[in-house]
Order: structure tokens, then C-alpha cells, then sequence
């Protein structure tokens, strides 16, 4: 079952704005998530902020195939998740402000991230 099911169907849009910030920060016990976990393909302000940051048993990630991101969306996500050791791919080609911003850091298990993203580097949906 994924976040977004109601029991009849996969929603595909997140409902509201930090709708699930912070939602499993510092949950150390946690060392996967199911691939489907997160089926959104169209991304709210904050949405996800800080959503895993901090679960530092956290090894892998659930897939994120949202292509229309909002500004923040994924903001600090995986944040110090230090046993983190693959990416999901970032396929969305059109980015917003902040959206990517300190997405892994701290994530030093890490070796590659694949972002669908082939415009100019512009700061703005990086860093802060």
C-alpha cells in the first residue's frame, strides 16, 4: 500500500501544501520503503520536506516519479540518511525553486544520483 492509497485507488496529486513534512524524520528503525510508497506524480509546496531526514538506517528509497514538482517539494527529503546507499531517479525535466535543495545531504553512502533535469544548472533549485 502506498501513501497516497484510499483503499480504491493510487491518487497521483499530493492533497495540500507540507502535506507530509517531516512525516518520518529521525525514525531510525526504518531501512527500506517499498517503491511504490510514493506514487505522486504531481508535487506540492514542501510536500515531502524533511520526510526521511535523519532516518539514518535508511538504505533504500521509495521511487519518486512526480515530473511536476513545486517549489521546496523535496526539500532536505533524505537529508543525513547515512546508510542511504542508492538514489531514486529524479526524472522530472522542468524543476521549481528549491526543489532539489540539500535533497541527500549528509548522505555519504551515496555514489550517483540521476536527475532527468538536462536545463542549465540554476542554484535556485539546488541549494538555498
Amino acid at each position: 500500500m502506498g501513501l497516497l492509497d484510499d483503499g480504491n485507488e493510487t491518487m497521483t496529486e499530493i492533497p495540500c501544501s507540507y502535506c507530509f513534512y517531516q512525516l518520518f524524520n529521525s525514525s531510525i528503525g526504518i531501512t527500506s520503503v517499498s517503491e511504490d510508497f510514493l506514487p505522486a506524480t504531481s508535487l506540492t509546496y514542501n510536500c515531502y520536506e524533511r520526510m526521511f531526514s535523519n532516518c539514518t538506517s535508511l538504505t533504500t528509497a521509495p521511487d519518486l516519479p512526480a515530473t511536476s514538482l513545486a517549489d521546496g517539494c523535496y526539500r532536505f527529503m533524505f537529508q543525513d540518511c547515512k546508510s542511504l546507499t542508492k538514489a531514486p531517479d529524479l526524472p522530472a525535466i522542468k524543476l521549481a525553486e528549491l526543489c532539489y535543495t540539500s535533497m541527500f545531504e549528509y548522505c555519504s553512502s551515496l555514489n550517483s544520483i540521476r536527475i532527468g533535469y538536462t536545463g542549465d544548472y540554476n542554484f535556485n533549485y539546488f541549494n538555498e
